[in-house]
């Protein structure tokens, strides 16, 4: 037969729970399956959620069933021989230490795994209370690690994964019903809330940040302030633990059984300093022991004005370099060593814990090393971006001035053309028709060359449109005149004809006003319009004989400017 305990009343007893015959008709210890299947028909949930959740626990998936932890009674569940239904709290520590103690059974699973838990936990409170005291209230292992439900430490479910340690020592520590009797604390857990390091926990959810194991301990906790702290606190903040071990306060708080860090942080409710409170601090926390008008309070001054010169030059390195960025200029190198700044900014206020002004002092100039640097750096880059605006309103200024001038130009092109444009219509319409006026000038001699060339193309019929096409594209490009204006001359030339076949006006005129000598230079300057290309073909020669006729220039003449053309 197996019996299992059963309570009735507060009193426990056993029952019979099952028989499993066996080959040979003995009993059997029962299976998991078997305590699994027994268990769930129960209606007592606290021998069923054992069941229910144990199949995430660490030890399920090692394969170990019930009796690992419950056995021991040989083949009889029998509390005489060892069987564990519901041990004692006294008996806890025992029952895990059998294995978790083992060294040789426990690197079969987990070699990692220390295998001093249970030693170190009869040195903490808890285990001082519980093998002296009895204390039926004290944490053992199961309070930090439920039994039938034990996850990993990495486990966000778990009571010891770090964002959980708060509240899992919380629910005795901060439970005045539970702790009362004991003198501690129970505002413990509030306060670590509340300090820098409950706030990067829960706020920022820095799992790095310190939890109550950090600093008490796991298995072998321990109040710090029996002791000084500061191998504590150094464990994370070693180089304020330097600091302060330079300082003249470490034999002064030993001897006066002050607990180090905690004396001015507190234990609990740590709160972050800044420059701007190490005034008050200096009168709130020093003050507690030092005596009014000593120099505790103006060194803290001082070294608040160091770290604030500190963080002022910083501010305005800082701004200049990203006011010269803002103007295009290259300044990522700068900002990135002007980063560096922040760890003379911590060594220097680490080096507070010194209590003297100079280290801090000492530390800081690193700083402004870098500061300095940085500021002359953002400075040549505005002075390069000035230098390089001047540069470019310089050059945009001749550039405007060459636009300007080629705007002159055009513009004075434009009249030139206008002007020219002009003196044909004034030639046509008044020197060549007025008796007596003056002979036109030079440039008015050669329009008017051009002008009689086009005249004659359109006196003479049998001129195509090709031909005349060629010849004024001869115009244009000797003496430089756009498609537009050698257009509009033509315009000119056909509105003062008199007809298809009567001699143009344009020839009439010069021939009537222009001086033999002035009619010969008209002609060579014809001779050499056509003769542009160098050759004279039958066509042209034709062409400027009629042209010279036009002109009532002689054949000798005629003849003459030709060859001074062809020879030169």
């Amino acid at each position: 037969m197996i019996l299992r305990w059963g309570k009735v009343a507060g009193t426990a007893f056993l029952v019979p729970l099952l028989l499993l015959p066996t080959r040979a008709g003995a009993q059997t210890l029962p299976t998991v399956e078997d305590c699994v299947s027994c268990h769930l028909e129960l209606d007592d949930d606290r021998l069923v959620d054992p069941v229910r959740t144990y199949g995430e626990d660490v030890h399920a998936a090692a394969g170990f069933g019930c009796l690992a932890c419950h056995g021991g009674g040989g083949e009889h569940l029998d509390p005489a021989a060892g069987f564990l239904s519901a041990p004692l709290r006294s008996r806890i520590p025992e029952m895990c230490g059998r294995c978790h103690s083992d060294g040789a059974f426990m690197r079969q699973f987990n070699p990692q795994l220390r295998v001093d838990q249970v030693p170190e936990y009869w040195t903490s409170v808890h285990g001082q209370r519980l093998r002296d005291l009895d204390d039926p209230d004290v944490a053992t292992c199961v309070d930090c690690h439920p039994a039938h439900r034990i996850l990993p430490p990495s486990n966000p479910a778990s009571t010891v994964y770090a964002a959980n340690v708060p509240e899992t020592c919380g629910r005795c520590h901060a439970d005045p019903d539970h702790m009362a009797g004991r003198d501690v604390a129970t505002d413990q857990v509030d306060k670590y809330y509340g300090s820098v390091h409950g706030k990067l926990l829960t706020e920022d959810e820095d799992l790095s940040a310190p939890v109550c194991n950090d600093c008490h301990g796991n298995h072998g906790a321990a109040p710090p302030g029996l002791t000084s702290v500061r191998n504590v606190c150094g464990q994370c903040h070693s180089v304020m633990g330097d600091y302060f071990d330079q300082s003249g306060h470490v034999e002064i708080f030993r001897e006066n059984g002050l607990p180090g860090c905690a004396t001015c942080h507190d234990h609990h409710a740590i709160q972050p300093v800044d420059e701007a409170s190490l005034g008050d601090r200096s009168v709130e926390v020093c003050m507690r022991c030092h005596e009014e008008g000593d120099s505790a309070g103006s060194a803290f001054d001082t070294m608040a004005g160091v770290l604030d010169s500190l963080e002022w030059e910083v501010s305005e390195a800082e701004g200049i370099l990203l006011d010269a960025e803002d103007r295009g200029m290259e300044v990522s190198q700068a900002l990135f060593e002007l980063e560096d700044v922040t760890n003379a900014q911590t060594h220097a206020r680490s080096a507070i814990h010194t209590f003297k002004v100079d280290p801090v002092r000492t530390e800081a100039q690193a700083g402004f090393v870098i500061t300095d640097r940085a500021r002359d750096r953002g400075v040549a880059a505005l002075a390069e971006y000035d230098f390089r605006r001047m540069g470019l309103g310089l050059a945009a200024g001749i550039i405007l001035l060459l636009v300007m001038t080629l705007l002159f130009k055009i513009r004075e092109a434009d009249a030139r053309i206008a002007e020219l444009l002009a003196m044909i219509g004034g030639f046509f319409d008044t020197t060549m028709g007025a008796s007596g006026g003056m002979p036109p000038t030079h440039e008015a001699m050669r329009l008017a060359a051009c002008g009689i060339l086009l005249e004659a193309t359109y006196v003479d019929d049998s001129f195509s449109d090709e031909e005349r096409g060629h010849l004024i594209e001869l115009i244009r490009t000797r003496y430089g005149l756009v498609r537009s204006e050698a257009d509009e001359l033509i315009a000119l030339v056909q509105a003062q004809r008199s007809g298809p076949v009567e001699l143009g006006r344009l020839a009439d005129l010069v021939s009537r006003h222009y001086s033999e000598s002035e009619r010969r230079a008209l002609v060579k300057e014809l001779w050499g319009l056509v003769y542009s290309d160098g050759v004279l073909t039958e066509r042209e020669v034709s062409f400027m004989s009629q042209v010279a006729k036009l002109l009532h220039v002689g054949t000798e003449e005629v003849a003459a400017t030709r060859r001074e053309v062809e020879a030169g």
